[in-house]
C-alpha cells in the first residue's frame, strides 16, 4: 500500500481536521483505526519516519523474520494483541523459554569455566522465592528493585562469590525486562503496578509483529496516513487567527502547518523527555513536565550473529558472568555489558545478544565491523575452549537510542517518579480548553497504568484516546 510521503496535501493549509495523530506506532495506528471505524473520518496520522510501526520493527532474513523491536506477546487472557493474533491465525505453536536467557542455557565465567548446574539451580530457586516475596512486599515500597533484591539475596547467599556474579547477571537480565540501565533505577512500587496478562509471557507471532501493523494499515484509506512528516512545533493554546478556540496547530520541520480540533500524541517517552521544552508552545503544565521527567525509559538493544552452521549443540544459549561487575562499562569495553547469546525463533543458525543502558548506547556508536569483531572476541573468550566457533556469515544490530524519533525502547516506573509523586495517569491526562474539552491527548505504552512497556498496553492507550474524541460526538 502506498502512503503519502513528502508531497504537499492541498487541504493542509485550509482544512481543519477533527483529529491529528502524531506517531505511527501501535498506539497511533490503533487510535486512528478506532476513530475511522466510529465515523470520525476527517483525521490524519503524521509519522516522522519512512515506515509505520514505531518500536515494532520486523525484518526478513532468509525465509523467516527477525524482530528488531517488540519481541513477544506477553500473556493471553485480557491481552488485545493475543486476541487479534489468535483470531487471525498468527500465533506460533512454540511455547517455551529457549530464547529468553532462562531456558536450557550454560552460565560461564570470564575464565571460560562453566558454572555447575546445581549451583545455577540453587540460585534460580533463591531468586524465584525472592520474586514471590517481592510481589507481596513491593506495593508501597519506594526503594529500587535492585536495592531490594541485592539486600535480600546477600542476607541468604550460601553460594559465596559465584552467587554475587550470578546476582549481577540477574540484575542485567532484569534490566532487559524493565528497560533500565541498572536495576537500581526501577522502583518497587512502580513494578508492583505492572500487571501480567495470565498465560504464556513469551508468545511469537508466526509472521512477526509487523503483521499487527499491516492489519492496522489495511483497514485505513491511504490518505489518512502521511509518512516522513516529523513535527517541529505543537501550538495548543491561544492561537492567533484561530476561529475555533480549541484549535491545535502542528508545524512540521518542512514548514507545513496542519490544524485540528484535537491532537493525540503517541511519541515515545524518550522523545518527550528530549524535546518537550521546544516542542510545545506554550510549554506544558508542571504536572505534565514532572511526569515526563519522572517516568523512566532507557534502551535495550539486540545484536544478531548468523553462523554457517549450528556449533552450540542442543543448548538454548550462553549466559556470561563478569568477574568485576562493579567496573564501569564504557566505549572500550561495552561488550562486557552483554547478557549472553541466545537462540532466535525460526532462525536456527543465528544467536542474539541482549544489552541495555550505557553498554547499548556505546555499542550503537561503534561501526558494524567493530560490533561483529567484539562479539566474536567475547564468544571465543568465554566459549573458545569448549567449542570450535566459525566466523559469522552475517550480522546485524539495533540502534534504538540513535534513532531521533524513538530514542529508547520502553518505559519503566523509576525511583524518581516516586520522588516526584507521578504515575502514568499524570502523563496520560489530556490538556483541555476552557470548556473542559480535551485538546491535546497523550497515548503510548508509557501512559498505561498497568500494561506499560508492552504492545498491548500501547494499543489500549490508542483506543482510550480515540474514545475521548468519539465521546464528544454523542
Amino acid at each position: 500500500m502506498h502512503y503519502i510521503s513528502v508531497s504537499v496535501l492541498n487541504m493542509a493549509s485550509t482544512n481543519i481536521y477533527k483529529a491529528l495523530i502524531i506517531g505511527g506506532g501501535a498506539a497511533g495506528l490503533s487510535a486512528i483505526n478506532k476513530l475511522h471505524k466510529n465515523g470520525v473520518k476527517n483525521c490524519l496520522l503524521l509519522e516522522a519516519q519512512a515506515t509505520l510501526g514505531g518500536r515494532i520493527s520486523t525484518i526478513l532474513r532468509g525465509d523467516h523474520f527477525l524482530e528488531h523491536g517488540a519481541q513477544w506477546i506477553h500473556g493471553e487472557d485480557g491481552n488485545v494483541v493475543y486476541s487479534f493474533a489468535k483470531e487471525n491465525n498468527l500465533l506460533d505453536e512454540e511455547r517455551n523459554l529457549k530464547q529468553t536467557g532462562v531456558g536450557d542455557t550454560v552460565f560461564i565465567k570470564e575464565d571460560s569455566s562453566i558454572v555447575d548446574e546445581d549451583v545455577v539451580r540453587i540460585f534460580q530457586m533463591q531468586m524465584a522465592n525472592l520474586r514471590e516475596e517481592g510481589e507481596r512486599n513491593f506495593e508501597g515500597n519506594k526503594d529500587s528493585v535492585g536495592n531490594y533484591y541485592t539486600q535480600k539475596f546477600r542476607e541468604e547467599n550460601e553460594l559465596g562469590e559465584i552467587g554475587n556474579e550470578l546476582l549481577d547477571w540477574y540484575g542485567r537480565f532484569q534490566c532487559c525486562m524493565d528497560g533500565t540501565d541498572t536495576w537500581f533505577e526501577a522502583s518497587c512500587v512502580g513494578s508492583a503496578a505492572y500487571e501480567e496478562c495470565p498465560g504464556n509471557q513469551v508468545i511469537n507471532l508466526s509472521e512477526g509483529f509487523k503483521s499487527l501493523v499491516t492489519h492496522f494499515q489495511n483497514n485505513l484509506p491511504e490518505e489518512l496516513i502521511r509518512l516522513n512528516s516529523p513535527v517541529k512545533k505543537i501550538r495548543w493554546k491561544n492561537l492567533e487567527n484561530s476561529e475555533v478556540p480549541s484549535l491545535v496547530e502542528l508545524e512540521l520541520i518542512s514548514g507545513e502547518v496542519f490544524k485540528g480540533e484535537h491532537v493525540i500524541i503517541t511519541s515515545s517517552l524518550a522523545v518527550l523527555k528530549d524535546c518537550h521544552e521546544v516542542l510545545f508552545e506554550p510549554q506544558l503544565p508542571l504536572r505534565k513536565v514532572n511526569a515526563i521527567n519522572g517516568l523512566g525509559i532507557d534502551v535495550v538493544d539486540k545484536i544478531f550473529i548468523e553462523f554457517p552452521h549450528i556449533w552450540w549443540g542442543d543448548r538454548d544459549g550462553f549466559s556470561f558472568l563478569r568477574d568485576n561487575p562493579q567496573n564501569e562499562v564504557n566505549e572500550t569495553n561495552w561488550e562486557k555489558g552483554i547478557l549472553g547469546f541466545y537462540e532466535v525463533y525460526n532462525q536456527s543458525q543465528i544467536l542474539c545478544a541482549w544489552l541495555t543502558g550505557k553498554a547499548a548506547k556505546e555499542m550503537e556508536k561503534a561501526s558494524e565491523e567493530e560490533v561483529k569483531d567484539r562479539c566474536m572476541a567475547l564468544l571465543r573468550q568465554y566459549l573458545g575452549s569448549h567449542y570450535d566457533i566459525p566466523d559469522p556469515v552475517w550480522w546485524d544490530r539495533t540502534r534504538w537510542f540513535s534513532n531521533p524519533y524513538i530514542k529508547g525502547s520502553y518505559s519503566f516506573r523509576s525511583v524518581l517518579s516516586e520522588e516526584l509523586d507521578v504515575t502514568a495517569e499524570d502523563l496520560a491526562y489530556p490538556l483541555c480548553n476552557d470548556q473542559d474539552i480535551p485538546v491535546v491527548c497523550f497515548g503510548g505504552e508509557a501512559t498505561h497504568e498497568k500494561y506499560y512497556s508492552t504492545v498491548h498496553g500501547a494499543v489500549e492507550t490508542g483506543w482510550r484516546e480515540a474514545d475521548r474524541i468519539i465521546a464528544l460526538r454523542r
